[in-house]
């Protein structure tokens, strides 16, 4: 999926930087996202504790790095006779088209997918959400099919990378057939999935590494990724704009807000326990570099590493923007 805070274009820096200090053990990513940094640390080995605040991003972590295999399904067997992954995933793309609010608000209103697409979508969305108002497929099955929809249906959405605004006139990308495909699981020993606040999860226990990519501008996920959110939530709601953004947003980050980032920051540092403490950010983000460099001196030895990554960008063109990984160990 197409995500602007993805760590994809580094995350072999990351993996080598952190594993130079300490190869193996715990890594708690409570800014974990779509899972692109948990997904190669459960590969290496490590024990992932990964999250997010939102819905989506937290449904995506746990299909991709909650579970080694596709769910069984046990259910749809019984019910409907679907006795794989495949066989379901097959199911869904035979149900056809449905006019809901998919469709609506984001078709015919607003054009971020074909007709044809969005309807397919609605067609899937309602499939998967009737399986569990009658509790034919579990709660995990539920989240495993959810994001392998919302990754599907970003496959041919008419954007430039987020949900904030649509394209003037459709794709290529955009005009290819909706096809409903799984997630695939990252093989290794399970993570455990949280939702909710980063502090939460960094202050639950002590990790051998704990990993802090916070927001580092004002843009918010919650309206970036609106529509994600609202599919992941199982909810309809009223909305308003040229993006569909709910009348009532989803939560923001304090890290997102220029008063608060720095204090944020500082609370999640102290909060931590382990022997490194990772702490990624852009270099003209909201919280000065002089700031991090302080709070992470006193935390323990600090070493620095700058980075170019892929930012996010509007246009079709790739944009590089310089970030910090920051790597303190106590003495």
């Amino acid at each position: 999926m197409r995500y602007f805070g993805s760590k994809a274009s580094v995350v072999g820096d990351v993996l080598r930087e952190v594993s130079a200090s300490v190869p193996s053990g715990s890594i708690c990513d409570p800014f974990g996202g779509i899972g692109v940094i948990g997904a190669a640390f459960k590969e290496a080995g490590y024990s992932v504790y990964s999250g997010d605040h939102l819905v989506f991003p937290y449904l995506y972590q746990a299909a991709r790095l909650g579970l080694s295999r596709p769910p069984a399904f046990q259910g749809l067997s019984r019910h409907l006779r679907l006795h794989s992954a495949s066989e379901v995933a097959a199911h869904l793309n035979g149900v056809g088209g449905h006019a809901g609010w998919i469709t609506s608000q984001y078709s015919r209103e607003r054009a971020f997918f074909s007709l044809e697409n969005a309807m397919l979508i609605d067609g899937c969305r309602a499939a998967i959400e009737e399986w569990a108002s009658s509790r034919w497929i579990t709660r995990t099955e539920r989240g495993f099919l959810i994001a392998s929809l919302i990754d599907s249906a970003d496959r041919v959405a008419n954007t430039a990378g987020t949900y904030y605004a649509y394209l003037k006139t459709l794709t290529r990308r955009a005009a290819h057939r909706f096809v409903f495909t799984l997630l695939v699981p990252v093989p290794g020993r399970s993570a455990q999935i949280s939702l909710g606040d980063a502090l939460t999860l960094v202050g639950r226990r002590r990790y051998e590494v704990v990993y802090l990519d916070p927001p580092y501008n004002e843009r918010r996920y919650g309206g970036y990724y609106h529509l994600p959110e609202s599919i992941a939530r199982g909810t309809t709601p009223a909305v308003s704009g040229r993006a569909g953004v709910p009348v009532e947003p989803w939560p923001s980050s304090s890290f997102n807000h220029p008063r608060e980032a720095t204090e944020a920051l500082r609370r999640l540092i102290e909060a931590a326990d382990c022997r490194l403490l990772a702490v990624h950010y852009a270099r003209d983000g909201i919280v000065a570099t002089a700031e991090i460099e302080g709070m992470l001196s006193a935390w323990g030895n600090l070493k620095t590493v700058e980075l170019t990554a892929l930012g996010y960008t509007s246009r079709p063109e790739k944009r590089a923007k310089r970030h910090m990984l920051y790597l303190a160990q106590h003495a």
